[in-house]
C-alpha cells in the first residue's frame, strides 16, 4: 500500500534497551504505548495489515538474567517481547570461571571482580538477586554474544539509505535526505543486580558499536531512564530485616558510579604541568571489555571513554506515588513523547539552549549534580465520561424545565408545528385529503388499495377473500 510521504508520520530512528526486570517491562509499556495510540491505530487502520507494529527503525533489545517467559501476560496483542529482542544471560559454570580468574582466558574479569565475593555468585540463569556485580559479571561473561547483537541492531538501521513508498511510518530524514543518526535509550533500575550492574557498560558498548560501524561519524543522542529507590518502596516489605536497604545501597553506588563518569569538566587550555597534574582527568571510562577489546583503544574506537556515559539521563521515583507499574508507564510514555511527537524535538531544542549554562564549572557538589540527571515531568488525567454526562443531562434538564416555565404563556402548539411544518422543504399537507394522498403514494396500489381483501370487513371465517359483508349474508340466506 503506498501513502503520499507528506501524510505520513515520521519518526527518529532508535534502539531501545532494556536492562533486568524494569527494563523489559518498560518496553513491554512502550510497546503497548505505541500500538494503542490513536495516531498510529489510524495509520495501520488503512493498510493491509491492520495490526499496529513498531517499524523496523525502532530496535527493542531486553538483556536480563532471568528467564524468558513466551508466555508472559500482554494487556494489547503482540506487545510481549519476541525472542528476537531478549538476551538471556545464563551462565551455568560460574563458579569454574571465577576459581580461573587468574587465567588468561579471564584475566579482563580479574581486572575488576571483587574475588571476596565469589562464593556469593552462584548459577546465572534466574535474575541476580540485587547482586550488581552479578549482573555484571553475567554480561562480561556473555560479552561477545550481546555485543554483536547490539552492532547487528545499529547495522541494520544503519543500512536503510532511504525512506520506502510503502513504509506508514517513516524515518526521520536530515536537509540532504539521509536517514539522521539513531538515537540510543537506555532503561532500567539502579536498585536490583542485573540492570543495575550494566547499565554503563551497555551505554559504552552502544557507542563503541557505533564508532565501528559509521567510522566516528556521527554522534548518537545517549538517553538514560533509570528507576530510583524510592519506585520501589512499595515491594520492600520484609519486617525481619530493612527492607530497603539492599535497594538504597545499590541505588546509591549506582548514582555515585553514573555522575563520575557524567560529570567532565572541560578544562581551560594550559601549558604548565603543573596546571595539567591538578585537573582531575581520571574519570574516562578505561575497561577491558576482553574479547570486544578496551574502551579506552583510540585506534578501534576513538575518543568514545573521554565521552559521557548518558547526553540526558532521567531519574524517575517519588514517595508520592505507590505503584510500580505507573513508573514503567511514565518511562514507556516519555520514550513515546520524545520519539513520536514534536514534543521531543522541543525539548532537545531547549536542552541545547540550557548547554552554555551546564557547561559552566560548579564549585559546589549538588551544583554539579543538579547538572548531570533530571526528572520526568508527567501528567494523567482521569476523565470521568459518565459523571460529566450525568451532570449536564441534568443541567439540560434544568435549563429546560425553567424555559417552559418562564413561556408558558407564549407558547402556542399549534403555532409551532405549523412553523415546523412550513420550514420543511418537504412539508407534508397534514388535511385529511392530503394524508390520504401521501398515503396512497406511500402504500403499494396493486398490493393494497385494489385488493378487496383490505377494505372489506370480514365477521366470519366463512365469508370468502374479497366478498363483502352484504352479498356474504345474501349468500348465506339463499343457502338455508
Amino acid at each position: 500500500m503506498t501513502v503520499n510521504f507528506e501524510n505520513r508520520l515520521a519518526l527518529n530512528p532508535a534502539i531501545i534497551v532494556g536492562l533486568g526486570g524494569t527494563g523489559k517491562k518498560v518496553l513491554m509499556n512502550f510497546k503497548e504505548t505505541f500500538m494503542s495510540h490513536p495516531t498510529i491505530r489510524e495509520i495501520f487502520k488503512h493498510s493491509d495489515d491492520k495490526k499496529p507494529v513498531l517499524p523496523d527503525f525502532i530496535n527493542l533489545f531486553c538483556v536480563d538474567t532471568d528467564l524468558f517467559n513466551s508466555r508472559e501476560e500482554e494487556k494489547f496483542s503482540g506487545t510481549r517481547l519476541a525472542e528476537e529482542e531478549y538476551h538471556q544471560i545464563n551462565i551455568q559454570n560460574a563458579n569454574q570461571i571465577t576459581g580461573n580468574l587468574d587465567t588468561e582466558t579471564y584475566s579482563y574479569l580479574n581486572e575488576w571482580f571483587p574475588v571476596k565475593l565469589k562464593n556469593h555468585i552462584g548459577q546465572i540463569s534466574q535474575g541476580a538477586h540485587q547482586f550488581r556485580f552479578t549482573g555484571r559479571f553475567g554480561l562480561f561473561v556473555d560479552m561477545n554474544r550481546i555485543y554483536q547483537t547490539l552492532k547487528t541492531k545499529i547495522s541494520k538501521i544503519m543500512a536503510r539509505k532511504n525512506v520506502n513508498q510503502d513504509d506508514l511510518i517513516v524515518p526521520l530524514t536530515d536537509k540532504q535526505g539521509q536517514i539522521k543518526t539513531p538515537e540510543f535509550y537506555i532503561i532500567g533500575s539502579i536498585c536490583g543486580g542485573s540492570g543495575a550492574g550494566m547499565l554503563l557498560d551497555i551505554a559504552y558498548l552502544l557507542k563503541m558499536a557505533y564508532y565501528q560501524l559509521s567510522g566516528g561519524r556521527g554522534k548518537p543522542t545517549m538517553v538514560g531512564i533509570l528507576a530510583n529507590p524510592e519506585a520501589f518502596t512499595q515491594i520492600a516489605i520484609d519486617p525481619n530485616i530493612n527492607p530497603t536497604g539492599r535497594i538504597e545501597a545499590n541505588g546509591y553506588a549506582s548514582l555515585a558510579e553514573i555522575f563520575y563518569y557524567m560529570y567532565k569538566e572541560k578544562f581551560p587550555k594550559t601549558k604548565t604541568a603543573k596546571d595539567i597534574l591538578k585537573q582531575d582527568r581520571r574519570n574516562k571510562f578505561m575497561v577491558n571489555f576482553g574479547p570486544v577489546g578496551k574502551s579506552h583503544d583510540s585506534n578501534t574506537f576513538g575518543a568514545v571513554s573521554e565521552e559521557t556515559a548518558f547526553d540526558q539521563c532521567y531519574l524517575i521515583g517519588t514517595s508520592n506515588l505507590d505503584d510500580i507499574n505507573t513508573y514503567f508507564s511514565i518511562a514507556a510514555e516519555f520514550i513515546f513523547t520524545k520519539l513520536a511527537t514534536n514534543l521531543g524535538e522541543k525539548q532537545n531544542s531547549m536542552l541545547d539552549n540550557a548547554s552554555q549554562v551546564l557547561g559552566q564549572l560548579s564549585s559546589d557538589l549538588e551544583g554539579k549534580q543538579l547538572k548531570c540527571f533530571s526528572s520526568i515531568g508527567y501528567k494523567s488525567f482521569f476523565y470521568p465520561v459518565d459523571i460529566i454526562i450525568d451532570l449536564y443531562t441534568y443541567k439540560l434538564s434544568m435549563d429546560l424545565t425553567y424555559w417552559l416555565k418562564l413561556s408558558i404563556e407564549k407558547i402556542s402548539i399549534d403555532q409551532m408545528v405549523n412553523e415546523f411544518v412550513e420550514s420543511n422543504p418537504n412539508r407534508m399537507d397534514l388535511t385529511p385529503d392530503g394524508l390520504l394522498i401521501m398515503a396512497k403514494e406511500i402504500i403499494s396500489r396493486k398490493k393494497y388499495w385494489d385488493n378487496p381483501q383490505y377494505h372489506t370487513f370480514r365477521s366470519d371465517p366463512a365469508q370468502q377473500p374479497g366478498e363483502s359483508g352484504v352479498p356474504y349474508l345474501r349468500r348465506k340466506l339463499e343457502e338455508m
